[in-house]
């Protein structure tokens, strides 16, 4: 698989490289784009901005923070050297390096510790929010629900999974399994609906509901009888679980 571009940046100490004054392709068959004083690499190919970003994506994967902010309309967000890619979302409490996250005015106001104890690197808050301590970029909007939706289904929109089924498990007609996993010797009733979206809706700004996001799954343990015309929704940032021999 041919090696994204490489870019070279001759303001810098990159002595062994000054000898190029042109756009060239190295030794490996790879594009490898210089830049000299101006915005423009010296074939005109790459903004010396968008390149940037380019490298930054390489190296981190996901979607940049400095392009959720934009989509946002958060300029002034300070992200500076944390502008890392964002690879998945989960909740503020689940979150690790690499995800996005939101919290609500109500959580933000009676539980404002929560900023600082998450381990998300980019976290969606409300304009009054803030906290020195935290390592996350904070992205400061009016409606933090209605912002984290809009990014998820923008760029980590959820996909469906087919079921894992285990052993001994009997499903009776009419029964629809998706985004699930399910132990043995579990018996699932006629007319079920397990695995699918729930009914989470957030209003835009002129009260037209957007589907919020659910990209869970449905975790059945060993043992477990459903009965008949039952639905199990999966789970918007994490998982519904029902226990083993429920």
């Amino acid at each position: 698989m041919t090696s994204p571009p490489v870019m070279l940046d001759l303001r810098g100490d990159l002595a062994f490289h000054a000898q190029q004054t042109r756009c060239y392709t190295d030794r490996h068959g790879n594009p490898a784009h210089v830049f000299g004083e101006g915005p423009q690499c010296q074939c005109g190919e790459w903004d010396r901005a968008a390149y940037e970003a380019h490298n930054i994506r390489r190296w981190n994967g996901g979607v940049l923070i400095s392009e959720i902010a934009e989509f946002l309309g958060v300029p002034d967000a300070h992200i500076g050297w944390n502008n890392r890619g964002i690879s998945d979302v989960a909740t503020d409490e689940d979150a690790t390096a690499g995800e996005l996250a939101w919290l609500s005015e109500r959580v933000v106001r009676d539980q404002p510790e929560r900023i600082a104890e998450s381990r998300a690197s980019v976290l969606i808050v409300p304009l009054a929010a803030d906290c020195p301590t935290t390592k996350a970029v904070l992205l400061r909007v009016p409606n933090p629900r209605l912002a984290f939706t809009r990014v998820v289904n923008q760029f980590f929109p959820a996909q469906d999974r087919d079921p894992v089924i285990g052993e001994n498990v009997t499903v009776g007609p009419g029964t629809v399994l998706r985004n699930c996993v399910i132990g043995d010797n579990v018996e699932i009733g006629a007319n079920c609906s397990i695995g699918l979206p729930g009914f989470g809706y957030t209003p835009d700004e002129n009260g037209v509901p957007l589907r919020f996001p659910h990209r869970g799954q449905v975790i059945i343990g060993k043992g477990v009888a459903i009965g008949s015309n039952t639905c199990i929704h999966r789970g918007a940032l994490s998982d519904t679980i029902i226990r083993p021999r429920a």
